[in-house]
């Protein structure tokens, strides 16, 4: 059975990344740094995925879902061997950081050199970790009602049905945003089966 991420350990789990202020008067989210092994490792697995241009409204630039996403003729799995190369690593070592020992996760949405306009997500289960790498200035991630949050090779657990966008930049940006598709309780034993050989965790 595909676990969801709703939970009480996910809003306890976002309750403990805030801090009370932030010097604009917001409230302040709190990101992880990520191990500078895993940050190269992981860019060097994100240089070998070639993009499309973004099909998201919200979204200039190219970007792609892996693992489930949906279409208007409903679920699908997009699998390749370099986007299984880049979620093993997220599955070797997210559950080794704090809070994220219960995160579990069906797609990865990778995005390269693309700006977020304000938006919700949608057809996402609980909540998401988002984290971006590769050499840039500027493209901060925003969400509203909160200070601007640098996440280049740091984590970030947050609610994505916040609205939040992100900043324009120089240079090279990638970013990931791992999280459960709402189509995962509809998925087949083969299909769970299939998700769990690209090394995504749908379930635990």
């Amino acid at each position: 059975m595909v676990i969801s991420n709703i939970s009480h350990f996910f809003l306890h789990t976002l309750s403990l990344h805030k801090s009370s202020s932030a010097p604009d008067g917001t409230k302040a989210l709190r990101t992880t740094p990520l191990r500078l092994c895993l940050v190269a490792s992981i860019t060097a697995a994100l240089s070998a995925i070639k993009l499309p241009v973004s099909i998201r409204a919200a979204v200039q630039g190219n970007g792609l879902c892996i693992g489930l996403p949906q279409s208007p003729r409903g679920h699908y799995i997009v699998n390749k061997p370099e986007f299984v190369a880049l979620s093993q690593l997220f599955r070797r070592s997210l559950p080794l950081y704090p809070g994220l020992s219960k995160f579990t996760w069906t797609s990865i949405q990778v995005y390269e050199n693309s700006v977020a306009l304000w938006h919700q997500d949608s057809n996402y289960v609980g909540l998401s970790v988002i984290v971006a790498f590769c050499d840039f200035t500027g493209g901060r991630l925003l969400v509203k009602g909160h200070a601007p949050l640098d996440i280049r090779g740091r984590l970030l657990l947050f609610d994505g049905s916040t609205l939040h966008a992100s900043e324009d930049f120089e240079g090279r940006r990638w970013s990931c945003v791992l999280f459960t598709h709402t189509s995962s309780s509809q998925l087949s034993p083969g299909e769970l089966a299939e998700l769990e050989r690209m090394t995504m965790r749908p379930q635990l």
